[in-house]
């Protein structure tokens, strides 16, 4: 099977730093497809989030988050109970 893309890069025209100027597909219109439909911003927006594919990540970070701190808490109420006459 061809790859389209070899195709298209042999056809385009370089400049004089061997690099395509892409006046061939400047002024075209942007493909749009038949089977789907656009993607709204939302829906693209939560595709490339940081660490989207990490399900559950900011549950367990506030678990760890709030573990920390009632270990701090204590330890500072231990303090304050050792320094007590």
């Amino acid at each position: 099977m061809k790859r389209k893309s070899f195709v298209f890069w042999r056809s385009c025209e370089y400049n004089v730093f061997g690099m395509n100027n892409y006046e061939d597909i400047i002024n075209k219109e942007r493909p749009v497809s038949k089977r789907h439909t656009p993607m709204s911003r939302e829906m693209r927006a939560a595709q490339f989030a940081p660490f989207a594919a990490l399900t559950g990540l900011d549950e367990t970070m506030d678990d760890t988050a709030d573990a920390h701190r009632m270990n701090v808490e204590a330890e500072i109420i231990r303090e304050e109970f050792e320094e007590a006459p």
